[in-house]
C-alpha cells in the first residue's frame, strides 16, 4: 500500500502567505499608533514633572518663574536651573536620557557639549530672556506667579523639536517662543504656515502637549491655543 504525504501545494502556500500579509497590514498600523500614543503619554509625563519642579522653583525664588536665560550666566537656561529639582547634576552630559527629552523627538543633538537634548521651550510672555525683550511685550525675565491673571489658561512650556534646542544652550532657536506671527520667535518656526511646520501641525497625531502656569498639562492642537482664547498671552 502506498503512503500519501500531506504536503502543501504551491497554491496553498501562497494563500497562507497572502493571509499572513493581510493580517500584518492590519496589525502594523495599530502597533504604530500604540507606540506613538505611548510616546505622547511619556512626553506628557515629562512635562508634568517639569511643571512640578517649576512650581518648586517658584517657591524657592519668591514666586518668580526662571528666566529663559541669564545675562551673567549665558549657559544657565531655564532647563539648567530646574536640573537640581529633577535630581540631575548641572555638569553631567545626559544626551537624550532626561526629563527634558521627548521620546518622539528624533532631531538629534547638534552639540553634545550642552548637557543634553531638550524638546521643550518656554513662553516668552512668562519666561523671557534676562538680557532682552524677545517678544517686545515690555517685559524681560521671569514673571511672578501671583501676577498672572489666569495661570490655568496661560502656557508656560511648549514642545519644540530642533537639534539646537538643548539643556544648556542659550543662543539657539530653543530659547523662547511666543505668539508673534511672522516674527523671529513665533511658535514654532519663523514665517512658516501651520501645514508645513511640524510644531504647528502637531508632534503627536496632530496635537502637542502644553504645560500651563498652574502646573497642569493638556494635549491640544496648535489652533486651539489661539482660539477661542489666546493661551500664549499674559494679559487675556
Amino acid at each position: 500500500m502506498k503512503s500519501h504525504k500531506n504536503n502543501f501545494t504551491l497554491i496553498e502556500l501562497l494563500v497562507v502567505i497572502a493571509i499572513i500579509a493581510i493580517l500584518a497590514s492590519m496589525l502594523l498600523p495599530a502597533l504604530s499608533k500604540a507606540r506613538a500614543k505611548s510616546k505622547a503619554i511619556n512626553c506628557s509625563g515629562n512635562m508634568k514633572q517639569i511643571g512640578t519642579v517649576l512650581l518648586m522653583y517658584t517657591n524657592d525664588y519668591n514666586d518668580y518663574f526662571p528666566s529663559a536665560t541669564y545675562i551673567s550666566t549665558p549657559l544657565w537656561t531655564w532647563c539648567r536651573w530646574l536640573m537640581p529639582y529633577c535630581g540631575m547634576d548641572t555638569n553631567t552630559m545626559y544626551g537624550i536620557n532626561s526629563v527634558f527629552a521627548c521620546p518622539s523627538d528624533l532631531t538629534g543633538i547638534a552639540n553634545v557639549g550642552y548637557l543634553g537634548k531638550s524638546s521643550y521651550t518656554c513662553n516668552a510672555e512668562i519666561m523671557d530672556r534676562g538680557d532682552q525683550d524677545s517678544n517686545l511685550d515690555g517685559f524681560m525675565g521671569g514673571r511672578k506667579c501671583c501676577t498672572i491673571p489666569k495661570p490655568s489658561a496661560t502656557i508656560a512650556i511648549a514642545e519644540y523639536q530642533n537639534s539646537w534646542n538643548q539643556i544648556a544652550y542659550s543662543l539657539g532657536c530653543g530659547d523662547v517662543k511666543a505668539y508673534n506671527p511672522g516674527y523671529t520667535i513665533e511658535y514654532s518656526l519663523q514665517n512658516t504656515p501651520a501645514p508645513l511646520d511640524q510644531g504647528k501641525a502637531g508632534y503627536h497625531a496632530g496635537s502637542n502637549n502644553w504645560l500651563f502656569c498652574d502646573g497642569h498639562v493638556k494635549s491640544l492642537k496648535y489652533a486651539d491655543t489661539l482660539a477661542p482664547a489666546n493661551l500664549w498671552l499674559f494679559s487675556k
